[in-house]
């Protein structure tokens, strides 16, 4: 094998091996009233910490929410759902090619009380088969 076809191979694989990697996670939850009933229409709002950049979305009818592709970095979850207080939840840490768990219990009340929770999400391992 020549030097020529020998750098292109190497490239390649350096290509290949440089594209699997990847520099974003997927956060994830459920929220949920007081009796762990779901609340479907719930406004998800999540903010990272760094640069505030908000992306938004509403839960599911199963009270499921998730937010794919998120940049590595610390982000901050808030959620409002009518008849129930604002909820937030910061310092959750999305990680590289990781699932994040952020679930949010809202507290009945008016959106103009706050629920403010300071521990990160539950990270889930999806390449193994060992929790982070």
């Amino acid at each position: 094998m020549n030097s020529k076809c020998l750098a292109l191979v190497v490239l390649l694989a350096l290509s290949i091996s440089a594209s699997a990697q990847r520099l974003d996670g997927t956060l994830r939850g459920t929220v949920q009233d007081p009796h762990g009933a779901v609340v479907p229409g719930a406004e998800v709002v999540v903010s990272s910490q760094a640069t505030s950049v908000q992306l938004s979305t509403q839960t599911t009818s199963s009270g499921a929410y998730v937010f794919p592709q998120l940049l590595v970095g610390t982000y901050t979850v808030e959620v409002r759902a009518r008849g129930f207080s604002k909820y937030s939840r910061s310092n959750v840490e999305v990680l590289p090619n990781q699932v994040v768990t952020a679930d949010a219990k809202l507290a009945v009340g008016s959106t103009a009380e706050v629920v403010e929770v300071t521990s990160g999400g539950e990270v889930v391992q999806t390449t193994t088969s060992h929790w982070g």
